[in-house]
This record gives C-alpha cells, structure tokens and sequence, in this order.
C-alpha cells in the first residue's frame, strides 16, 4: 500500500515564501537600515524601492549610468581630461581597451 501524499496547496507555498523573504528583510541593523534609507534618498524617485537588494541593484546600475555619461562627456570634450581622474580606475581601464579595440577595428577596414 501507498502512503498518501500530504496535499500542498499553492497558497501554502506561496504563505512561506512570503514568510522566509520578510523574515529575512527583519534581520538588518538598525545601522543597516538607516544606511538604505539614506542610499534611497540619493537614488532617482524611479528606481525607488522597499526591497534592500532591488535597491543596491538601482545603485549600481545608477553608478555605471553616471559614469558612462561622464566618460561620453570627456570623450565629446565637453568635460575635461582630468574628469576621468575621479572615477575607479577599473572604469577608466575598461574605456580605454574599449576604445583600443574600436580604433584597432578602423584601421584594419581602412586597409581593406
């Protein structure tokens, strides 16, 4: 004989996701918290969220928008050289082989 199956229904599973994530968003610091809220105020009203990792996502994805403009910026010379100097050098790094690789692909079609 087979034993039967205990019967889960979706709203039971769905019941203790639910739980697990706000048990999870219970266990920041005061500290931590105070810290999000200050980070959200810094972040665009559109990228606002209760969510503390969707929020550190926003930043990040905010940081590299601003440092693509300020790149785009210096490399149009409508900011000065020196800008690229305040930015993590990973960022100044990654632009500068980007732009190897562009200028190495026109030279190799202008010979053709």
């Amino acid at each position: 004989m087979t034993k039967p199956t205990p019967k889960t229904s979706k709203a039971s599973i769905q019941t203790a996701t639910f739980k697990a994530q706000k048990s999870s968003s219970q266990r920041l610091t005061k500290a931590e918290q105070v810290e999000l809220r200050r980070l959200s105020a810094l972040l665009p009203a559109t990228s606002a969220t209760k969510n503390p990792a969707d929020m550190l996502f926003n930043a990040v994805d905010y940081i590299q928008k601003l440092e693509a403009t300020i790149i785009a910026r210096v490399k149009s010379g409508s900011l000065p050289q020196e800008m690229l100097n305040s930015l993590p050098a990973a960022t100044v790094s990654n632009h500068r082989q980007t732009t190897r690789r562009l200028k190495k692909r026109k030279s190799i079609e202008k010979k053709r």
